[in-house]
């Protein structure tokens, strides 16, 4: 069985760019949920305790709590310009203290 170097020229990864797009990451965001249906939708309130701008809506929705916090990871990443071959060094940073549920605010805060 081959290892496959994770840093390796062909895989185009930086390793000094996974850490700086590490520190890119919120330390906090807090999120209001909600339910439609069977999906659960998360809307970001506040990134690192400072509100969005009003021009700036960050939204996304999953079908299960655990998918949601998968989906919020993902748009946290997309809101902060990550590359997409980084975000596999990231998955699911951003951890909900607390459980998700139907109707609430919920903060995420980043794994160390």
């Amino acid at each position: 069985m081959k290892l496959l170097n994770i840093f390796s020229p062909s895989n185009k990864v930086d390793p000094e760019l996974v850490e700086a797009y590490r520190s890119a990451i919120p330390s906090t965001i807090d999120i209001q949920v909600n339910t439609l249906g069977d999906s659960y939708i998360a809307t970001v309130k506040t990134v690192n305790n400072e509100k969005l701008p009003k021009e700036i809506f960050l939204i996304t929705e999953a079908q299960s709590p655990d998918g949601l916090i998968s989906m919020v990871n993902d748009l946290i990443f997309s809101y902060k310009n990550i590359p997409a071959q980084y975000r596999p060094y990231y998955k699911q940073v951003l951890m909900p203290q607390g459980s998700v549920g139907k109707t609430e605010n919920l903060n995420f805060v980043k794994a160390t």
